[in-house]
């Protein structure tokens, strides 16, 4: 059996439920941990709603920033605002969250930090809570309220993935403008982008990085050399997810042809049969929320018995 983490650098720096793809983190030109959490979909905080204005400040050089989600850190800090920053979800791994207040919680363990939790546990966990209306997050709008930030990113692509933030936006504090990220392509990925830089009063900066994001996607295409190599991309080991939303086209823009997931579209459920059926040239392990080891240690062990194991790749945050 042969099992292989893609180590190379970044170029900077649950029953079925439905999953979200990696947090495609496009400022960093590749995948980073993941779009929230090793949870692996509706999320309700479950605090006391604070009244929200209607009317939001205008953006300046010096607004401060509150990320739900560490795709929103993550570009926060790739136009050169990570200074703004003043707190973070408690998935946020990018360095300039260290230190900062933490505003978001999980209510259900996850998978992918710790080698002892296993994915189908997660699974059910989640599908549990989900069939009972249980929150799977938790944010502390009483910190976000004092801290008063100008701005606040979040998600609404995967409630399993983050604090959905449609269920907090009437629990904001008055003047604060709420930046909701909902990518579900490497084009709406810059529109994001975009979004976020207006917020912040950094049109130009945002141009810049979408320009330069372009131009290294570009780069990367211009590397293919043959004929497309058959993928299939999991977002989920037990029980099996394929990747959707923007990971198809990476693949595509890398040489691949994913043979299950879609572009824009969510990822989904498979039966582990269709995989053997497809016979694909590599097997990209790239579960949702996992740091390198982990990952790597539970495909050993998902794998080991499994006919294509030796076609099996794992990647994690910017490795790909």
């Amino acid at each position: 059996m042969s099992i292989e983490a893609d180590r190379n650098d970044p170029p900077d720096d649950p029953g079925p439920t439905d999953h979200g793809t990696h947090r495609a983190s496009i400022a960093l030109g590749g995948f980073t941990r993941s779009s929230g959490s090793a949870l692996g979909p509706s999320t309700h905080t479950g605090d006391t709603v604070i009244p929200v204005s209607a009317s939001a400040p205008n953006p300046t050089t010096d607004s401060t920033v509150v990320s739900l989600v560490p795709a929103a850190t993550d570009i926060v800090a790739a136009l050169g605002a990570a200074s703004r920053l003043v707190a973070v979800s408690h998935e946020c791994d990018h360095p300039a969250a260290a230190g900062l207040s933490v505003v978001t919680s999980a209510t259900v363990p996850a998978a992918g930090l710790d080698p002892a939790i296993d994915p189908a546990a997660t699974d059910r966990l989640v599908s549990a809570a989900l069939a009972s209306g249980e929150a799977l997050y938790r944010t502390d709008l009483a910190m976000v309220s004092a801290l008063d930030p100008d701005v606040i990113v979040g998600q609404d692509i995967c409630d399993v993935c983050a604090v959905d933030a449609s269920t907090i936006a009437g629990c904001l504090p008055p003047r604060t403008r709420l930046v909701t990220l909902s990518a579900t392509s490497i084009a709406g990925l810059a529109a994001d982008i975009t979004a976020v830089a207006g917020a912040l009063g950094l049109d130009a900066a945002g141009r810049a990085l979408v320009d330069d994001i372009d131009a290294r996607l570009s780069a990367v295409a211009d590397r293919r050399r043959g004929a497309p190599r058959t993928v299939v991309t999991l977002e989920w080991g037990d029980p099996p997810f394929v990747a959707g939303h923007w990971v198809p086209e990476l693949i595509e823009l890398a040489g691949g042809h994913d043979l299950f997931g879609r572009a824009g579209t969510p990822s989904r459920r498979i039966d582990p049969d269709e995989i053997v059926d497809a016979d694909p040239e590599i097997i990209l392990y790239v579960p949702c929320g996992y740091l390198l080891d982990v990952a790597v240690g539970e495909a050993r062990r998902l794998f080991a018995d499994h006919s294509l194991a030796d076609r099996v790749v794992v990647g994690d945050a910017g490795r790909l």
